[in-house]
């Protein structure tokens, strides 16, 4: 058993140790690469003409107000897989709306200033399945 000096320098190499370990950072958590799939996966499910529109954010949108975006994408999604079932077409991707809201909640930034989904421009699901796949990519980009 150590005692004294040697002791206390061990345990002070052990915290060290403990607090230069590596941990799963908020940047990691931000990462999208399953989404992005499932966003292309989505796409190529489509019709070619689909008679709806959905509200749409841009990326730059989503960099001014990450929650709001996100969460507008998510609820825009939703209408789409109901439109989907509606005519008869399988959604392949029920489940990305709700991985969208989880990620949304991660960001803790000031929403004060963010328009509502509903004065977004409308566009056509593949138009708007292109944005939501350039604002994960750019998610990516900046976090993986």
């Amino acid at each position: 058993m150590l005692r004294g000096g040697p002791a206390l320098a061990t345990v002070f190499l052990c915290s060290v140790c403990l607090l230069a370990a590596p941990t799963p950072s908020r940047r990691n958590k931000l990462c999208s690469l399953g989404r992005i799939d499932k966003v292309k996966s989505l796409n190529d499910s489509l019709p070619t003409q689909m008679d709806l529109s959905l509200y749409t954010p841009s990326v730059e949108d989503y960099k001014k107000c990450p929650t709001a975006a996100l969460s507008c994408f998510a609820d825009e999604l939703s209408v789409l897989c109901e439109e989907m079932m509606v005519s008869s077409l399988n959604c392949t991707e029920p489940k990305l709306s709700q991985s969208l809201r989880k990620l949304a909640k991660k960001f803790k930034k000031s929403e004060s200033d963010c328009r509502l989904c509903e004065l977004h421009l409308e566009k056509s699901p593949k138009d708007f399945l292109i944005v939501l796949l350039n604002v994960l990519q750019w998610i990516n980009s900046e976090n993986c």
